[in-house]
C-alpha cells in the first residue's frame, strides 16, 4: 500500500495542528458509532465472564450435592450387653431413592444450554465487533493517506503556478529550462492527482462498508435483554430439573422404622411425640409427606411447587425466587 511514513507523519501533524481540523477528511459518524459499540462490547465481556462463573458454580454445586447424597446416613446403635448392635445392618444413603443421574443431567444441561443459547450468540456479536475494529483501523490509515495526498497535490499546484510565472518572465536563454520545469511539474501534479482520486474513492467505499457493518451490529444489540432473560430461565429450569430428581412424592419405607430390633427406645421419642404431624416414623415428616406417608407436593397454578412440612406450606414459585415456608410443628 502506501509507505508507512506518509500516514505516520500525517497522524502526528493532525494531532499537533488542531487549527486545521475542519480541513481533515471526516469519519465522524463511524467514530461516534464505534465508540458506543465499544462501550457495549465491554458489557458483553462482563456478561460472558459472569455466565461462565454461573456454569462453574452450578457444576461445583451439583458435584458437591452428589457427593453428599452418596454418603451414608448415621446409624443408631444399641448396647445389648454383648457389644454394640446397629439397628439396621446396612447403612442407608442420604440420597436413598434420589436419581443421582438426574442431577448430573441437570448440570450438563445448564452448561450446554447456556453455551448454545446465550454465550454463542454473544460471542458472535463480539467477533463481528472485532472484525469492524480491524476495518476501522484500516479506514483511519486510508483517511490519513487521503489528507496527506491532498496536501501533496496542493503543494504541487503551487509549484506549477510558480513554474508558469517563471516561464512567463524568463529570458530567452532560460526559457527552455523553464518550459522543461513546467512540464515536469504538470506531469507530476497529474500523477499525484490521479493517486489522490483513487485513494479518495477507496476511502469512500470503505467508509460506507464500515458504516453499514456498524449499523447492523448496533441493531443487533437490542436483543441483549432477551438473552439475559433466557439465561435466568435456563438456570431456573436446571435447578427445577434437579429438584425433580429427588422424587419426594415417594417416601422410602426404610426411613419409617419406629423402633429398633434390639428392644431400644422408639426413635420418635427422641424427636418428639408420635401425636400430631411433628413426628412421623423414625425421623419425623419427610418434606412433603404426612403421617400416612403421602405427599403434599403438587404444582400450583403458577407452575411452582407447593409442599408441606409439619402442617405448614412451602411455596417454590417457578417464576420467581421467593420461598415462603415454615418448619415442623412443636
Amino acid at each position: 500500500m502506501i509507505p508507512g511514513w506518509r500516514t505516520v507523519t500525517e497522524a502526528v501533524r493532525q494531532k499537533v495542528v488542531s487549527a486545521e481540523k475542519d480541513k481533515f477528511t471526516s469519519n465522524a459518524r463511524n467514530e461516534a458509532m464505534f465508540k458506543e459499540a465499544t462501550d457495549f462490547a465491554q458489557h458483553l465481556k462482563l456478561l460472558d465472564k459472569d455466565f461462565r462463573a454461573i456454569q462453574k458454580q452450578a457444576e461445583m454445586n451439583f458435584s458437591n450435592l452428589k457427593l453428599v447424597l452418596s454418603s451414608p446416613l448415621p446409624r443408631v446403635f444399641d448396647d445389648t450387653g454383648n457389644g454394640l448392635v446397629a439397628i439396621e445392618d446396612d447403612a442407608k444413603l442420604i440420597g436413598h431413592g434420589v436419581n443421582i443421574e438426574g442431577l448430573s443431567n441437570a448440570s450438563e444441561d445448564l452448561k450446554k444450554r447456556l453455551e448454545e443459547e446465550v454465550l454463542l450468540p454473544l460471542r458472535q456479536w463480539v467477533a463481528a465487533y472485532q472484525a469492524i475494529k480491524e476495518r476501522m483501523a484500516k479506514l483511519e490509515q486510508v483517511r490519513l493517506e487521503v489528507d496527506s495526498r491532498k496536501r501533496t497535490v496542493e503543494q504541487l499546484k503551487e509549484r506549477v503556478d510558480k513554474a508558469r510565472h517563471t516561464l512567463s518572465t524568463a529570458q530567452p536563454k532560460n526559457r527552455a529550462k523553464a518550459e522543461d520545469d513546467l512540464d515536469k511539474a504538470v506531469a507530476l501534479l497529474k500523477h499525484k492527482d490521479e493517486k489522490l482520486n483513487r485513494t479518495t474513492i477507496c476511502f469512500q467505499e470503505l467508509e460506507r462498508t464500515v458504516y453499514n457493518s456498524l449499523y447492523t451490529l448496533i441493531k443487533d444489540t437490542s436483543v441483549l435483554r432477551e438473552y439475559a432473560a433466557v439465561s435466568i430461565r435456563i438456570v431456573q429450569d436446571s435447578y427445577l430439573s434437579a429438584y425433580r430428581a429427588f422424587s419426594l412424592s415417594t417416601i422410602p419405607s426404610e426411613y419409617q422404622t419406629t423402633s429398633n430390633a434390639a428392644g431400644g427406645l422408639p426413635l420418635n421419642s427422641v424427636f418428639g411425640s408420635t401425636d400430631g404431624a411433628a413426628a412421623v416414623g423414625a425421623v419425623g415428616p419427610i418434606p412433603g409427606g404426612d403421617s400416612t406417608g403421602s405427599s403434599e407436593h403438587q404444582f400450583n397454578d403458577s407452575g411452582g411447587v407447593v409442599g408441606g412440612v409439619g402442617g405448614e406450606k412451602i411455596g417454590i414459585e417457578r417464576g420467581g425466587s421467593e420461598v415462603v415456608g415454615g418448619g415442623g410443628g412443636g
